[in-house]
């Protein structure tokens, strides 16, 4: 039993596709970068909030305010 438990185990993890970037925020941010190498603001922007995400439970206006 158990090693059946750890044979599906190793297999549903294999497939797991945790802490990818989506393929639609890839490319937004490849083609940010073909457009301006020098302004890249937004890019780091969005590079912090993926590292630090903002937990919307105790969000307050304040910190929602840069996302618009």
């Amino acid at each position: 039993m158990k090693r059946l438990f750890v044979f599906y185990f190793c297999l549903v993890s294999c497939c797991c596709m945790g802490q990818e970037l989506p393929s639609t925020t890839q490319q937004q941010l490849e083609n940010l970068g073909d457009e301006s190498l020098e302004d890249d603001a937004l890019l780091q922007q969005l590079e912090y909030y993926r590292n630090h995400p903002i937990n919307l439970n105790i969000a307050s206006a304040e910190d929602l305010q840069p996302l618009r």
